[in-house]
């Protein structure tokens, strides 16, 4: 691999390059496959360290999008589910009150 740059696919299938700025290639594609074909034409596999996909969406979606990836020569993928992200933050932000029960009353 021959630099430092990241691709994100993010919501929408925007799909950008990450170097010291931030480039997005395409804006709202009508697929994730056609995201990605943008993708392999400005970064071919060989060029970029890895693929961020930010995802909130159903299982399919998630795999579709990985697949679409894979299959386009990319070996390092990471899913980011944002989902995730805001229900684990709502769990952390949540005020611990203990009832008697589990004080052992």
């Amino acid at each position: 691999m021959s630099s430092d740059r990241y691709a994100i696919i993010g919501l929408n299938a925007t799909v950008s390059l990450l170097t010291r700025y931030r480039i997005t290639l395409i804006d709202k594609a009508a697929t994730i496959e056609a995201a990605v074909n943008v993708l392999a034409k400005a970064a071919p596999p060989n060029t970029i360290k890895g693929v961020y996909i930010v995802s909130n969406t159903d299982f399919q979606t998630c795999r579709r999008s990985v697949e679409a990836v894979q299959n386009a020569g990319y070996t390092v993928v990471e899913l980011v589910e944002t989902l995730r992200f805001s229900i684990s933050s709502m769990i952390y932000n949540l005020p611990l009150n203990p009832t008697n029960a589990f004080r052992g009353y």
